[in-house]
């Protein structure tokens, strides 16, 4: 077997557009793209605990823009009122927002977390058979 192992990450890419940069609309959903990356196979399990700490901080941040709600304006007048919608929207709206991209990050990082247990298991498998 090779002493490489190569990943998918789904939903990232060089040069893959930001949220909020597709055509037509400041607020519509990036275009669906996958990035790739190739390591050695004894770096497999610090990678795989690399990933799953930056999904621990994924899902606290998540809890922590999750529990903004909504952000009321100091002030009942026109200008602080459309900004407080505005804000709530880039934090909690349903396309484009914070909370959005931090669901999509976490799926992509299991995604590659699994990835590794299954190629870790793959070459345990076959270890074990010689």
């Amino acid at each position: 077997m090779s002493e490489f192992l190569s990943f998918t990450v789904p939903g990232i890419a060089a040069g893959a557009p930001a949220v909020g940069d597709a055509a037509g609309s400041a607020c519509a959903p990036p275009r669906p793209s996958a990035g790739g990356f190739t390591i050695r196979k004894d770096q497999a399990p610090a990678l795989k605990a690399k990933f799953e700490e930056a999904i621990a901080k994924l899902t606290y941040g998540r809890r922590q823009v999750s529990n903004m709600e909504r952000l009321d304006p100091l002030v009942n007048e026109d200008a602080s009122v459309r900004f407080a919608d505005k804000l709530n929207e880039a934090a909690l709206g349903e396309s484009g927002s914070a909370l959005r991209a931090i669901d999509t990050a976490i799926i992509a990082y299991n995604s590659v977390v699994e990835q590794i247990d299954k190629a870790i298991g793959t070459y345990r498998q076959a270890d074990d058979a010689f």
